[in-house]
């Protein structure tokens, strides 16, 4: 099982890559940068009723409810994002990420976000939705990448139409990244709508992971690597629904305490089992 981390690391890579070349060559794109763009969820397409991502929602919906949140970990080139930022302010200052109480804030957030583009104001989706934001973000970075930010006639040289997307590029970059370097996947979970919808599905997916409770000796060195901060050590729990399937706590736990699992109740001794009521 210590293997899906290395897994997961490959895959993301591989999908951040194709999805790059994808935004940056266009029509020219080699086939598999295509399927790997079309594997992209939107919660943007959906809400104004863009039937071509019907599929990859229903795909990785399916998969959400057979594995957990895969997209969120391996898929998604936001996510990628997020850890490479992460990795490389810790060779500054290290830092573990610390547990974090469930909070209902991605609720809030994903009913603003799904009145906004009811309403119309395009600039939301590309600041916390994931694949316009990352789109978005690739495509400026290609525009700009001539005369660069520090061009007398911005305005002029991009249009000014334009800056709107260039505004919100470096917007969503900045929170973004911020939001990693201080709390790891908590953008995931607290503000991505993709996320939200997708931790619906995790909540009650067939796989998941599990603290074996007599296994674990409180080391909290599965807390130390847990991106989406889920894992309570005190109650031996796991939140599923926010987890965002890293597999850092299967590879980093030294006593096997942690398992990736179809039965809810991965216990060895009698004492701690749960109780059920006689009937």
């Amino acid at each position: 099982m210590k293997a899906l981390k290395h897994i997961r690391v490959l895959v993301s890579i591989v999908m951040l890559i194709e999805c790059v070349a994808l935004v940056w060559l266009g029509a020219g794109a080699p086939l598999h940068a295509r399927v790997a763009g079309a594997m992209q969820l939107s919660a943007s397409k959906i809400a104004m009723g863009i039937t071509a991502s019907v599929g990859a929602w229903i795909v990785w919906l399916l998969a959400t409810l057979l594995l957990g949140r895969v997209y969120c970990s391996s898929a998604c080139p936001v996510g990628t994002l997020q850890d490479v930022v992460r990795r490389a302010s810790c060779l500054i200052k290290p830092r573990p990420y610390r547990r974090r109480a469930a909070s209902r804030t991605r609720w809030w957030v994903l009913a603003a976000y799904a009145a906004a583009v009811v309403a119309g104001v395009g600039i939301v989706p590309l600041l916390i939705d994931p694949w316009p934001s990352f789109v978005n973000g690739v495509e400026q970075s290609g525009h700009l990448a001539g005369p660069g930010l520090t061009h007398p006639l911005l305005v002029t040289r991009i249009g000014l139409g334009a800056l709107w997307g260039v505004l919100a590029s470096v917007a969503s970059v900045a929170l973004i990244a911020a939001w990693a370097v201080m709390r790891g996947r908590d953008f995931c979970n607290e503000v991505c709508p993709v996320g939200s919808i997708l931790a619906l599905a995790a909540e009650r997916s067939m796989l998941h992971l599990e603290l074996i409770p007599d296994r674990c000796t409180s080391c909290l060195r599965c807390e130390d690597v847990c991106k989406a901060g889920c894992i309570d050590i005190k109650t031996r729990t796991i939140d599923n629904a926010r987890c965002v399937r890293c597999f850092n706590c299967l590879a980093e736990c030294p006593d096997d305490a942690i398992k990736y699992q179809i039965n809810r109740n991965g216990i060895i001794t009698p004492m701690f089992q749960r109780k059920t009521s006689m009937t």
